[in-house]
């Protein structure tokens, strides 16, 4: 796990940033302390942003790791800062023979907070 610290590079971003449109491919994790993101989709060339995630929040994380694009616009409430990892580093850890448990679990994790805490709350306010 330490070769997971040594990968990761300082990021900020200004308030109102849009991280990744809907569609977009994920080349990196964002790992925000500080600031808080907003959620959203476009609908008839509208955009709702109906979910805010505070600080300690992770980006991106299912979508690098299972090599799916983006189904929603990630945009900046706030002043943002934190950490990257870009996407070969993070896959190259994850598939190690020695972190092959420890992954495993990360994974399981990473989809259960994809599922309960954004998908089904954006779908529900889609339809």
């Amino acid at each position: 796990m330490i070769e997971i610290l040594m990968k990761l590079e300082p990021r900020k971003e200004e308030k109102d940033t849009i991280i990744f449109y809907e569609l977009d491919d994920f080349c990196e994790i964002l790992f925000f302390m500080k600031g808080a993101i907003d959620i959203g989709f476009e609908l008839n060339r509208k955009r709702f942003f109906v979910l805010r995630k505070g600080a300690g929040v992770i980006i991106a994380d299912h979508g690098c790791t299972f090599g799916h694009t983006s189904v929603f616009i990630y945009k900046t409430h706030s002043n943002c800062e934190g950490f990257s990892i870009r996407k070969l580093d993070w896959l190259s850890i994850m598939q190690k023979p020695e972190l092959l448990p420890i992954c495993e679990q990360i994974k399981q994790k990473i989809v259960q907070d994809h599922f309960f805490n954004i998908k089904i709350k954006m779908n529900r306010c889609k339809k």
